[in-house]
């Protein structure tokens, strides 16, 4: 387990406009990113998206290939309250096999 850091910032954005102010906070160590309504801009793209359980496996497929290339790094991928993944961080390549 990671101590608290109380040297953190939290910002929040939409799309790519800020919409809280930079706050300070008090996290573990590392970055914790969530991402919600991803076409919430674009409703025309929700079309084109398939099933809820086929896009999440496309992210799931993502997210390990990103921690198999940065085995160095600790991934966790959280969807609703159900762990999906965890990654932890390796030495090598090797123990991430």
């Amino acid at each position: 387990m990671s101590p608290k850091v109380n040297n953190t910032d939290k910002a929040c954005y939409e799309g790519i406009k800020r919409v809280e102010k930079l706050t300070p906070c008090a996290l573990y160590h590392g970055i914790h990113i969530e991402v919600c309504n991803l076409c919430f801009a674009t409703p025309n793209r929700l079309k084109f998206l398939k099933s809820e359980r086929a896009e999440t496996k496309h992210i799931v497929n993502i997210i390990s290939n990103l921690a198999m290339i940065n085995y160095c790094i600790g991934f966790t991928l959280i969807s609703g309250n159900k762990k999906l993944l965890k990654y932890i961080k390796q030495p090598l390549l090797l123990g991430r096999c």
